[in-house]
This record gives structure tokens, sequence and C-alpha cells, in this order.
């Protein structure tokens, strides 16, 4: 009895480690395939050897892996941009509104822009 439930231990175990790796496995497969046949593909349509666009593309992946992955802040945190709001406390009693009037209050209009009429 205990070496069946220790085989089964282990199968589990096993399962849970093997999982992940296996899909991995597969994930890096499949897109090497559909790596290849977008080459295949595409690179003899533009007059590109395929074996010229993999030594491009492995470059650059060694340029991507070179470069930094966190670039910095352009402002500190003494540093930015400051906007100064005036706040309008505008006091509508809606109290006395009734139900049947279902209106909002109307918002004042732009009276400074200057417009032109289209023919």
């Amino acid at each position: 009895m205990l070496t069946l439930i220790f085989t089964i231990v282990i199968i589990y175990f096993l399962w849970l480690v093997a999982k992940p790796l296996l899909a991995a496995y597969m994930r890096r497969k499949y897109e090497e395939k559909v790596n290849d046949f977008i080459r295949q593909s595409y690179g003899s349509a533009f007059g590109i050897d395929p074996d010229e666009m993999r030594r491009r593309q492995e470059q650059y992946s060694r340029q991507e892996e070179n470069r930094p992955r966190r670039r910095g802040k352009i402002f500190t945190r003494e540093e930015g941009e400051y906007i100064d709001f005036v706040e309008i406390n505008e006091k509508t009693d809606y109290s006395a509104r009734s139900a049947s009037s279902a209106r909002t209050p109307r918002e004042p209009q732009v009276s400074d822009a200057e417009w032109e009429e289209l023919a």
C-alpha cells in the first residue's frame, strides 16, 4: 500500500515539473516552425536568402538582449509640471425642481471664441 502511495506521489511530482517544461518546449518548437514558414515565404518573395534573414534576426535579438530594459526618468521627483486650478463653487438648488421637469441646468456658453461662418 505504501508503495502505491509513493508511486502516485512521484508521478504527481513529475507531472508538476514535466508539464511546464513540456509546454515551453512545444511553444518554442511551434514558434520556430512559424518563423521558418514566414522566412521561407516572405524572404524568397523579396529576394532575401532565408539564411541571411535568420542571421539578421539573430543579430537583432542579440542587440535587444544587450539593450537595457528600463529607461531612466526624464524628470526628477523635484521637477514637474504644475497647473493652478481654480475651484468654482456653484450651488444649484435641485429640490425646487419638479419631478416632471427632468432637464439639467444649462451650462454657460463660450463667449470669447472667434468664429466665422462658412458658406
